[in-house]
């Protein structure tokens, strides 16, 4: 009769040693696999950091600093198309006062016309800027008098609770009363009421100073941004 030799179950101790090693080779594969997922994070997260200034850079630069390029770009146009015309208004005639124009926030100008080889024309007499003076008393409101045009082409205006600036205007420059007119020969339409401008148009001055400054603001933010 063939012997049986009954299998001997496997000690207690054995098994606990077994499953301890089990667990340490899955506690190690764990933290291997959550060392390289923490290092791919990290480095994600740096470029992810890169990149977001570098988005928020490019986009300063497009909606600030296109817009005061743009800027720059129409104040030298317009300073340019200026200093051309007035090189060009060779010419000159004598015009005479025809109307008056209040476009509000205490300016007012005359309308001058002028002929040339038989036609009409009219310019605008323009000025170098305006200075308004507040001349408010209790015992006088109303204000009809004082404007006049400094020599560095400044129209001056005294300004009350009530201001009459085309009385003011009528004292300036009667209807009727003549100025000289500098035009282009080949164009009369380009002129000048009594003077060629020398110095540069306000407005080409205002919108290239804007310009500029942005142009420089948001360059100076955008490398504070990569850096």
């Amino acid at each position: 009769m063939t012997g049986i030799t009954e299998a001997q179950p496997e000690s207690h101790e054995g098994h606990a040693e077994a499953s301890d090693r089990s667990n340490v080779w899955k506690n190690q594969a764990h933290r291997s696999r959550f060392s390289s997922y923490t290092t791919y994070i990290h480095a994600n997260e740096g470029n992810g950091t890169a990149m977001t200034h570098t988005q928020i850079a490019i986009l300063m630069l497009a909606t600030l600093g296109l817009p005061g390029l743009a800027m720059l770009i129409a104040g030298i146009v317009i300073i340019t198309i200026q200093r051309g015309k007035a090189r060009r208004c060779t010419a000159v005639t004598t015009g005479w006062v025809i109307d008056y124009r209040f476009p509000g926030g205490d300016q007012f100008y005359p309308v001058i016309g002028y002929q040339v080889d038989g036609r009409n024309y009219k310019v605008n007499r323009r000025f170098r800027g305006y200075v308004t003076t507040s001349n408010i008393t209790p015992l006088n409101p109303y204000v009809d008098s004082g404007a006049y045009v400094s020599d560095k082409d400044m129209l001056h205006i005294s300004s009350g609770m009530v201001t009459n600036y085309r009385t003011m205007a009528q004292q300036l420059w009667p209807q009727g009363s003549t100025m000289p007119v500098y035009y282009d020969p080949k164009n009369p339409t380009h002129a000048f009421a009594q003077r060629v401008p020398n110095y540069m148009p306000p407005v080409g001055i205002i919108f290239s100073a804007f310009g500029v400054a942005t142009l420089l603001a948001t360059i100076a933010m955008s490398f504070v941004m990569l850096a």
